[in-house]
């Protein structure tokens, strides 16, 4: 029976072969990610340049968000950093997850039925299919595509971005350490592991400002009472080119509010305004906020343009901790674009993944249905 799923921001994972570390099938965390395992190259595992989604055709050029309700192809560029090559019988397993900040391996990831806000017994998160790596030769590169139908974004109006969604790419066999409820620590220890969690918020200059806030879910995904903090961190050197020429917001529900001021509303680098929080620095946070096993609440981002004439992008995270433990993040690229009609979306991003120049696969059969 056909399953009505949530839309939400995309996260993507990848494992591959790594046998005798002669074959070694792999997917970038980030830029200057090498595939040494552990991955000691960033703090940042949720902004892989190495997934991506195009629609609405395979060819077509790949696109910062999906096209909720329609098909959409989720591209994994896969490389072989090994000595020989591989046999064709790996496989990329692709997931996805409602956009969140706290997510648990394999709870939020495959079958996740949970009820947040208005939305109640919904599919916040499955398994979008797999579809096998052909041989690669040491040095090879392959953009393995799997046809997805996004949920309709209509059926999700707890949510104040239904087309974002959190994914995660999973090369199999060939995980060198034992994964964990962790999706932080399986995606640094993990070459063959990979995540995206990226959403594009266009703020184009004129009246159309300010832009409605850009928010994602903060979950307690412990089976106990935990500590959140919520970190805001710049994501790239262009700080100042952010601040110059934008005021940002750290946006959290009404609930989640009241527990942060009941708690001593503890942070660094804010001010509150007007009940808005306000960050005055590139590193801010608010914590000492008790969350109950599975309470969710939404956060995020309000970004309001100051200068007209700046065009640019700028990169800022979203990063939840749970008892000093980072257990997820989310990575929001502010694009200051003139207004082009494009419905919230922009073409390109400056770290967009692009299609490999080696061989494009497809699963036969595609599974479009949950």
């Amino acid at each position: 029976m056909k399953r009505q799923l949530l839309t939400a921001m995309f996260c993507f994972c990848a494992i591959g072969s790594t046998a005798l570390a002669q074959t070694d099938l792999w997917i970038r965390d980030n830029i200057g990610d090498t595939g040494n395992e552990p991955n000691t190259t960033t703090s940042v595992f949720w902004a892989s340049p190495d997934i991506g989604v195009s629609w609405p055709n395979p060819n077509s050029p790949l696109k910062p968000n999906p096209s909720g309700g329609a098909v959409n192809w989720v591209h994994v560029k896969v490389q072989n950093r090994g000595t020989s090559a591989s046999n064709g019988t790996d496989k990329v397993h692709i997931y996805y997850s409602a956009a969140s900040l706290g997510l648990s391996w394999s709870t939020q990831w495959i079958n996740y039925i949970s009820s947040v806000g208005t939305c109640t017994s919904t599919v916040f998160g499955d398994e979008i299919g797999s579809a096998s790596v052909p041989p690669l030769a040491p040095g090879g590169t392959a953009d393995v595509v799997i046809q997805w139908w996004a949920p309709d974004p209509t059926l999700f109006g707890c949510l104040s971005q239904p087309n974002h969604y959190c994914m995660i790419a999973r090369i199999v066999p060939g995980i060198t350490y034992t994964e964990t409820t962790n999706i932080v620590y399986n995606t640094q220890y993990n070459n063959n592991i990979a995540w995206r969690n990226w959403y594009v918020v266009k703020l184009p200059p004129g009246p159309v400002n300010p832009v409605p806030p850009a928010t994602v879910i903060a979950r307690n995904v412990q089976e106990v009472a935990t500590t959140m903090r919520l970190r805001a961190a710049i994501a790239d050197e262009a700080a100042g080119n952010l601040f110059d020429n934008a005021t940002v917001d750290i946006v959290v529900d009404d609930e989640l509010f009241q527990k942060w001021q009941a708690n001593g509303a503890q942070g660094e680098n804010i001010e509150v305004q007007n009940g808005a929080i306000r960050m005055i620095n590139a590193d801010a946070w608010i914590g000492g906020i008790i969350m109950e096993p599975e309470e969710t609440h939404q956060v995020g981002f309000r970004f309001t343009r100051k200068n007209d004439d700046f065009i640019g992008t700028a990169g800022i995270d979203m990063i939840q901790e749970d008892d000093g433990e980072i257990t997820g993040g989310e990575r929001f690229e502010v694009n200051f674009a003139p207004d082009d009609g494009a419905d919230g979306l922009v073409t390109s991003t400056p770290d967009e993944p692009k299609v490999a120049e080696g061989i494009l696969v497809y699963p036969n059969p595609s599974r479009t249905e949950f």
